[in-house]
């Protein structure tokens, strides 16, 4: 039976689910072969993203429109001791750029701190670079007068930079190397900062702990590593994030693991999330090479208690943490195989800056390098009843070849996300001002799905769908 007309409220499922709605803002993509590595969206609320390219140092944007972002300023490597920018951090008015390139035969790890007061005219304060660590830096954490540098192959480094004019050595530290994989190496990545310890995501050397009280010597507390991955695939801890107890973990093309950390010198394994189905087989199949998504880097919305992923050629995985024992996958931005990749992501209110890699193939080809902006909208699919716009109707219901969306008003500006029972969006289109708009549905898959409809990060109303063949 079809019916037409007007529906008054919906039903989705049984369960409380937050859905994670991506809507493509813009992308500016470099003219030649250069990759945008690490974005930092300004954390004192002025329209700017700073993003390290490793070869174009580190480029400002301007993003006051949001469609149209620009670069306005950069600082090439030459200003940087003739070392690739990496990673990006900010405190206040001050940024911290990671320097040294951390793949092929690496380059000088070191440091610079510019003041921004001016985004446009960064100024200089200090660099710091030392030839005794020569496999490059990934990323740069800050906590009050220290700066904790992830080395690669040499571990941790601390540095003093209660003036940020003399950027002072304080120590190394490099994991306990009788500990993990052993398959490519270990190499300190993504960082953690939680009071007096620090959480290292040691690629092939798991996870660990160190206490940092004394800076000039930090003392391993616990290690981990997760052997039903390394049996399964190859566990590469890239990075790290904690909740509550719970650490969140990116491990490359295996997913997602959150570990229990209630016991720094007994972490136990809370759940694994294996998106891509990785295993030991050779390409194409699960490996390394080859494999459809990459879990890289990590941003956190503390606010909304949301993760995003950078997912290597898949680009964004949404994380829902809310039970670290059951984390879901609640959005995803970018089709694999689209020859699109990120390498990092930062979010800061509604706005994700996603930093794109350009690479030749391995492990996945991307064409483009540079930075693309999304919007993200958190939608509450619930069983409670919600009402739908008075002015919206929905035709016919169930539908078999193509639904229309009529409103006595323009729909100019907004967004149609169709959502499957699983929270993915199977369709995104973009409305024109026509007052009835038709919706093909014909190569969608039988079931019901969910109707939202979304104009400037507001969700104006919601509907239930039907498609039969």
């Amino acid at each position: 039976m079809l019916f037409f007309g007007h529906f008054s409220t919906f039903e989705l499922n049984a369960q409380n689910r937050d859905t994670i709605i991506f809507q493509p803002q813009s992308r500016f993509d470099f003219s030649l072969l250069y990759s945008g590595y690490t974005p930092l969206i300004d954390r004192l609320g002025r329209p700017y993203v700073y993003l390290a390219t490793k070869e174009l140092g580190l480029v400002t944007f301007d993003i006051a429109d949001r469609l149209n972002p620009f670069p306005v300023d950069s600082i090439p490597v030459a200003q940087l001791g003739n070392l690739k920018a990496t990673g990006v951090s900010q405190e206040g008015v001050h940024l911290f750029i990671s320097l040294g390139d951390f793949q092929g035969a690496g380059e000088k790890a070191g440091l610079a701190i510019f003041d921004i007061s001016n985004p446009l005219q960064p100024r200089l304060l200090d660099q710091w670079d030392s030839t005794a660590f020569a496999k490059g830096s990934t990323s740069i954490q800050i906590q009050g007068d220290y700066a904790y540098l992830s080395a690669m192959d040499d571990g941790l480094i601390i540095l003093d930079i209660s003036n940020s004019k003399q950027i002072r050595f304080v120590s190394q530290f490099i994991p306990d190397l009788n500990f993990g994989n052993h398959h490519n190496g270990y190499h300190t990545r993504g960082l953690y900062l939680s009071g007096d310890t620090i959480l290292i995501a040691n690629d092939n050397g798991g996870l660990r702990i160190v206490d940092i009280t004394d800076k000039k010597k930090p003392v391993e507390v616990g290690k981990y590593v997760n052997q039903t991955i390394d049996a399964t695939g190859i566990a590469y801890y890239n990075h790290v994030l904690k909740i509550g107890q719970y650490a969140v973990c990116a491990v490359d093309f295996c997913g997602i693991e959150t570990i229990d950390l209630s016991n720094p010198s007994k972490m136990k394994n809370a759940a694994w999330l294996n998106p891509w189905n990785c295993t030991s087989q050779p390409p194409p199949f699960g490996s390394w090479n080859g494999s459809g998504g990459h879990c890289n880097e990590m941003a956190y919305s503390s606010v909304h208690h949301q993760i995003f992923i950078s997912g290597g050629d898949s680009q964004i995985l949404a994380l829902d943490t809310k039970d670290p024992n059951h984390p879901k996958i609640n959005g995803t931005y970018g089709p694999a195989q689209d020859n699109v990749g990120s390498w990092d992501a930062d979010v800061y209110d509604d706005l994700i800056a996603i930093a794109n890699i350009h690479t030749l193939g391995f492990p996945f080809q991307s064409t483009v390098g540079g930075l693309e902006l999304i919007q993200w909208t958190q939608s509450t699919l619930t069983n409670e009843p919600v009402m739908v716009h008075p002015e919206i109707w929905f035709y016919p219901n169930p539908c078999n070849d193509q639904f229309a969306i009529h409103s006595n008003q323009s729909l100019e500006g907004v967004t149609l996300f169709m959502i499957n029972g699983l929270g993915e969006v199977v369709l995104r289109k973009t409305l024109n001002q026509d007052s009835t708009q038709r919706i093909d549905c014909h190569k969608i898959p039988s079931a019901m799905y969910s109707l939202l409809l979304i104009k400037s990060g507001i969700l104006m109303t919601t509907q239930r769908l039907v498609v039969m063949d």
